[in-house]
């Protein structure tokens, strides 16, 4: 992605600086503003308004500034009553936040409108984004519509950068991309809950995404957006990144749908390998590793969405010694360097397409030093340091981290940063962290934990410390006031599914007519809906007993449903 280099260049191009708004309350004559004519490397020249978005967009906070467009998008609030709207002309874009004068503009007017440029942020947020260096949304807060002209133009803005949804996610939090249009391919996806709605604007992958920013639980989204039409569907979109949401877990770009540009968009097959090399290959390959891997490496890739199938993958070695594939499974041997040659190959009508990339991988020695097991991080004493080695388990809920487990036992650990975009199912890692114990509850965990290594190794996670021989009535009625926060039990049992019009609650029970069973603790049902897979029949489930709140009866985490031949484990915060 080139991440706003068009603006750069132009603002090359031009040094002049942003002329601010006259100090007079006196509409603009629209027809008067002076232009600014910027050569581009191909015809015809680019003629920039000296009221221009991307001259708002470089305008410091705090200016009174004064921008000329066609209105784009409009937005709207918790009441679905219009509360801005983003402006567009033939350079840049930008949001125009005002309830007071968003009402009275429809899509494709060209307006002018007079405001304070700022960059929005939640005070809520602002300290948490500020360690990924977002600094909120580019926006001008107008407090007056100057004129419109009340036609309707043509949104049509050859400036618009293509792009894809899975750049975009990449771009760094510090670059300042909010209300900035891109197009790109997108796959569209509608989810119905209890009382909302969530659209999720998609990569071609069908899983790289995020969701579409909503004020009043997506319900302005079937009528505003027009995507009820495209839900399951691929299409060419023009689309603003409207702000980025930072947790103490990460940080995600939202977006905002401006309109669709090609409702039946045709994905190039000469391009397939690659797409397949890009979305399914280069994420499995690390630049760097400290012991084998194992990981194993697609021999064929197919897509539904596109669609495409059998692009078959070849993979060779510069030095085989240091880093070698054998049966599509990647080794690493030795200390040293290997350059690995990633091919993909795809026919399609009679015409093969080829496409190849390098990467060269490190093998680093490896010295860890000492380490504890999981079970001595479970009795070191509370807020005391542990160093801990052992392999990534599944994911905790309604919390953000993962189990951590070893031969000896199981212990939580609570992430602070994005961890699981790194971590894996699976993986080896030693990490570093305070033994915790949270208040007035006996849930035991690591908290504020620093990753040392990921060894990554595709490993099974170990069993031995699991309890096998209870129920899930026996679970039920473990005591609350006696720690059991790092057992792990192992049974035979039913998923009872609770549904109102309010809440949605899944229960592990013995006996689905009882109103006896386990209760998973969750913020919303919404988080176990896989389970819904599970609602017929008897499954062999791995419960972790959690106490987060202190309640008079424990609460479950699953970490794996199996029927006996396939295993679902739960990747809640690895998604």
């Amino acid at each position: 992605m080139k991440n706003n280099s068009l603006f750069k260049g132009a603002s090359l191009l031009l040094s002049m600086m942003f002329i601010a708004s006259c100090a007079t309350s006196s509409p603009v004559d629209s027809s008067s503003i002076d232009d600014t004519t910027i050569p581009t490397s191909s015809s015809p020249t680019i003629v920039e308004s000296e009221y221009s978005c991307r001259k708002a967009r470089e305008a410091s906070d705090g200016s009174e500034v004064t921008v000329e467009g066609i209105v784009a998008k409009i937005t709207v609030n918790d009441k679905q009553e219009p509360d801005g709207f983003l402006l567009a002309d033939n350079v840049s874009s930008i949001y125009v936040y005002g309830s007071s004068i968003a009402p009275y503009v429809t899509v494709g007017n060209k307006v002018v409108v007079k405001g304070t440029k700022t960059h929005y942020i939640l005070e809520t947020e602002a300290a948490l984004a500020s360690k990924y260096g977002y600094i909120g949304s580019s926006q001008i807060n107008a407090t007056e519509l100057v004129s419109d002209d009340e036609k309707i133009h043509d949104l049509d803005f050859p400036w618009v950068e293509p792009t894809t949804v899975k750049d975009i996610l990449n771009t760094p939090f510090d670059q300042d991309i909010t209300t900035l249009m891109y197009r790109v391919p997108a796959y569209i996806r509608r989810s119905q809950g209890q009382g909302f709605v969530n659209y999720y604007i998609n990569d071609l992958d069908g899983e790289t995404g995020t969701y579409v920013y909503t004020k009043c639980n997506g319900n302005d989204i079937d009528k505003a957006s027009g995507l009820l039409n495209y839900d399951g569907k691929m299409v060419l979109l023009n689309l603003i990144a409207i702000n980025a949401k930072a947790t103490a877990t990460g940080c995600n770009w939202r977006f905002i749908p401006v309109n669709i540009v090609d409702p039946a968009y045709d994905f190039p097959f000469n391009t397939v390998p690659e797409f397949a090399i890009e979305y399914y290959v280069n994420d499995l390959i690390k630049d760097s590793y400290y012991t084998d891997p194992s990981t194993e490496l697609p021999s064929s890739i197919s897509n539904d969405i596109i669609p495409f199938e059998n692009a078959l993958m070849t993979y060779t070695s510069s030095n085989t010694s240091v880093v070698s594939i054998d049966n599509n499974v990647l080794h690493t041997h030795s200390v040293g360097e290997a350059t690995l040659t990633i091919s993909c190959e795809y026919s399609r009508n009679n015409k093969t397409y080829n496409h190849s990339v390098e990467r060269k991988i490190e093998v680093k020695p490896l010295n860890v030093g000492e380490t504890l097991t999981v079970k001595q991080a479970i009795e070191a004493e509370v807020d005391t340091e542990v160093r801990v080695r052992a392999v990534v388990g599944p994911s905790l809920v309604n919390q953000k981290g993962f189990y951590l487990i070893d031969d000896s036992g199981v212990i939580a650990v609570r992430t602070s940063e994005d961890i699981p975009t790194t971590y894996h199912i699976g993986d080896e890692v030693v990490i570093k962290g305070k033994r915790s114990k949270q208040a007035d509850s006996q849930q035991i965990y690591i908290d504020n934990i620093q990753c040392e290594y990921n060894l990554y190794g595709n490993h099974e996670y170990s069993r031995k410390s699991f309890i096998k021989d209870k129920t899930a009535t026996y679970f039920a009625s473990l005591d609350v006031e006696n720690d059991h926060s790092t057992e792990v039990y192992v049974f035979s049992a039913k998923v009872k599914k609770v549904a109102t019009n309010f809440y949605t609650n899944y229960y592990i029970t013995d006996d689905v007519e009882s109103n006896t069973g386990i209760s998973l603790y969750a913020s919303s049902g919404n988080q176990y809906s896989w389970l819904d897979n599970y609602l017929e029949g008897e499954y062999t489930f791995e419960i972790a007993v959690c106490n987060w709140n202190y309640k008079k009866f424990v609460r479950g985490c699953i970490l794996s449903v199996s029927d006996g031949t396939n295993t679902t484990y739960n990747t809640l915060n690895f998604n």
